[in-house]
């Protein structure tokens, strides 16, 4: 009788040890052996542990789209992958030799340029002459070829579209059949980078944010024209972070701050001129 008991405690011993490594894969063990009991008024509900599970699941997700959506509002909606260009202010060099004239849309002659300048110029839409004088281009030209205006100090990096002051490492270029001029927007990419430079051209950690306030001839689709104001710059940027593809938003609360700072200069700007 003694060895019958003993035997029988073994063998039930032995059947749990060999429970224990099933009993593992699931969350809990007691929910992996037994169906989670819960009384009710001395009557068992039985609950399956694989619907247990499956709740904890469902509540995890829910979770995550909670986090995720005032991230969206932050940010704004995703307008996806765009291809990342760059642009400048070009120089003309002193040792350059005048050969074709620039005029404005009088067809006024403002200077005579070399003919590597007038295009490097006509590409950037912006150029600083060897006298220091700073032209971009001009709209609504009569004459013969792009026409140009001197801008004056309230636009120290030329302008854009509709006469906007290009702002370095915060406007772009863009297609305004792709997206609005004036629209504020969130590169991902860009948030957390050190710009290159000093003062108000840059030596700044960049939030991401930026404002369509020009468009390029050579721009089209999902396509973005960083104006990085200085060749140099733009040199030392690539050199350092190679971005060629960005992830773009539409603003979204993260960039409102700063689209009314730039709201607030351009309409200072029309106000005085």
């Amino acid at each position: 009788m003694q060895f019958s008991r003993l035997l029988n405690t073994l063998t039930r011993n032995s059947l749990r040890l060999l429970a224990l490594p099933i009993c593992l894969g699931f969350i809990a063990c007691g929910q992996a052996s037994h169906s989670a009991a819960v009384e009710d008024e001395g009557a068992a509900v039985v609950q399956p542990a694989t619907e247990v599970v499956d709740l904890r699941a469902k509540a995890a997700v829910v979770q995550e789209e909670e986090d995720i959506e005032p991230v969206a509002q932050a940010l704004g909606k995703s307008m996806g992958e765009f291809h990342m260009t760059y642009y400048w202010i070009a120089a003309e060099r002193h040792t350059s030799k005048g050969q074709q004239a620039i005029v404005d849309k009088s067809c006024k002659r403002i200077a005579k340029v070399s003919k590597h300048f007038k295009r490097r110029l006509t590409l950037e839409g912006s150029g600083k002459l060897k006298d220091g004088r700073l032209v971009t281009t001009a709209g609504g030209c009569k004459c013969e070829g792009p026409c140009f205006w001197v801008a004056d100090e309230q636009y120290p990096w030329g302008a854009g579209v509709r006469e906007r002051p290009l702002a370095p490492f915060r406007s772009i270029a863009v297609d305004p059949k792709r997206i609005k001029i004036g629209s504020s927007l969130y590169v991902s990419e860009l948030d957390g980078l050190t710009m290159p430079g000093a003062g108000d051209t840059g030596g700044f950690v960049h939030d991401g944010c930026v404002v369509a306030d020009d468009r390029g001839g050579g721009v089209r689709g999902r396509q973005i024209d960083f104006f990085a104001a200085q060749r140099g710059h733009y040199r030392n940027f690539f050199k350092r972070h190679k971005i060629n593809t960005v992830t773009v938003f539409r603003g979204g609360k993260r960039c409102e701050e700063h689209a009314e700072q730039h709201d607030s200069i351009l309409e200072a700007v029309r106000g005085s001129s």
